[in-house]
């Protein structure tokens, strides 16, 4: 299996593999640095990044924002210069401005951004030198997403992340689709998402890589993944909270999981699921009927 380099901005990626961001206290920057440092990108989940500072229970926001850049500054020194150093912040994050600044002038290298559609981000890191990613399930996300930033930034994304319905994570699919997910055939949904974004490579004159997520789990999974988006035009993203499952024999990522959803598929932290505003909807030039 033949992993090509992917190059990005300023930086070049060795292997197309990237670390999937996990919270709370998974994806920090021992793991993201031993990942950067073998030529992937190291991803770090700002999600409750500072859980363990003494004054977190206290003042929970203070304590993300203050270890954000300490644990970037760390992943780069584990690094030793190599690969890439990313974070993975929630487009629902509340401060999520903040936290986008916060990152840039610690000198993250990419941003990686799903749990809703992250239409603000371009505008929030216009000032820095930071690769770009919305992360995307469908493609009515993806077009929805390009056209967005293509028309309110003149610009596109530096690359894009695909969560499938095998990813854990904030997912656009029905209870009923995930408990019969063969029958999705979500290779036709992954080459209509590479479909949609040659329009923006076209018109930018500029590669966006893909990198598939979830369900990644073999060598003959990475195999298949690569033919779907064969690089230069994208990679792999391994989640590591399902591999720990699979080592530790449990039957749920739920029992791996410092902080997961309830039985009712509800997040306490983010308060998802939630209303979506007229603002929100207005920001995506969507409508309800």
């Amino acid at each position: 299996m033949l992993m090509k380099s992917i190059p990005f901005k300023n930086k070049t990626l060795e292997k197309p593999i990237i670390q999937g961001g996990m919270g709370i206290g998974v994806s920090r920057c021992n793991l993201a640095g031993a990942v950067a440092r073998e030529g992937g990108m190291g991803v770090i989940s700002t999600a409750q990044v500072g859980y363990d500072a003494p004054d977190f229970a206290r003042h929970p926001e203070e304590a993300n924002l203050h270890e954000l850049p300490l644990q970037i500054k760390k992943a780069k020194e584990i690094s030793g210069g190599k690969g890439m150093v990313a974070v993975n912040i929630m487009a629902v994050t509340q401060l999520y401005e903040t936290y986008v600044k916060t990152v840039c002038e610690a000198g993250v290298d990419a941003i990686i951004s799903g749990a809703g559609l992250p239409t603000n981000l371009p505008e929030y890191a216009a000032e820095y030198d930071v690769a770009l990613a919305p992360i995307v399930s469908s493609k009515k996300s993806a077009s929805v997403i390009l056209k967005y930033w293509d028309k309110k930034y003149k610009r596109t994304a530096d690359f894009l992340v695909i969560e499938g319905p095998k990813a854990g994570g904030h997912l656009g699919f029905s209870r009923e689709q995930l408990e019969d997910i063969e029958a999705l055939d979500y290779d036709k949904e992954i080459r209509e998402i590479l479909a949609c974004k040659k329009t923006y490579e076209e018109k930018y004159q500029v590669s966006i890589p893909v990198f598939l997520a979830g369900g990644i789990f073999t060598k003959e999974d990475a195999a298949h993944a690569l033919e779907l988006g064969a690089p230069p035009h994208g990679g792999i993203a391994l989640g590591l909270d399902r591999l720990i499952m699979l080592l530790a024999g449990k039957d749920s990522i739920r029992d791996v999981i410092a902080f997961p959803k309830t039985s009712s598929a509800s997040d306490p932290m983010t308060g998802a699921p939630n209303e979506v505003t007229s603002r929100q909807l207005k920001e995506v030039n969507l409508r309800t009927l």
